[in-house]
């Protein structure tokens, strides 16, 4: 990778740790909207516990794949393809079940304005399809990228 592009990937890293640790702040401040809504579905039934526990695994995901990513950025190699194979995996399936609150919103945005809920739901995408490409570069095409 050229110096330029290594540049842009680590202020998209930067910015990538940002936006998941807000994120991670705001499920746990318990004066955030996201909180409340857990706490609201816990007062319903107990049971609902298991959608908050989506939300929290797919959280620690995120936060776990910024190794990939930095790796990725710097070359370097850890752990097998097969390892973060299945975390890629299991990333992308809690990406999409361990989305609650955001769904919820985005809903409630479409009723009020299909327009705007296009433009915060491609918003609130973009920021991970970076992350995507190459945390799937570091788990499916080692082989060629470590050559």
């Amino acid at each position: 990778m050229s110096l330029k592009k290594i540049w842009l990937w680590e202020i998209y890293f930067f910015i990538l740790l940002l936006f998941i640790f807000n994120k991670a702040y705001r499920i746990f401040s318990p004066d955030s909207s996201i909180h409340f809504y857990f706490s609201v579905l816990n007062a319903f039934h107990p049971l609902l516990i298991f959608i908050y526990l989506l939300s929290l695994i797919q959280i620690f995901l995120n936060i776990f794949h910024c190794i990939p990513v930095f790796c990725y950025i710097h070359k370097i190699k850890i752990g097998g393809p097969r390892f973060w194979q299945t975390l890629f995996i299991l990333r992308i399936i809690f990406d999409v079940v361990g989305h609650s609150y955001q769904i919820k919103y985005l809903t409630s945005l479409y009723y009020f304005s299909p327009k705007v809920f296009a433009f915060v739901f491609l918003q609130s995408i973009s920021i991970y399809i970076p992350s995507y490409i190459a945390c799937y570069r570091y788990a499916f095409k080692q082989e060629k990228y470590f050559q």
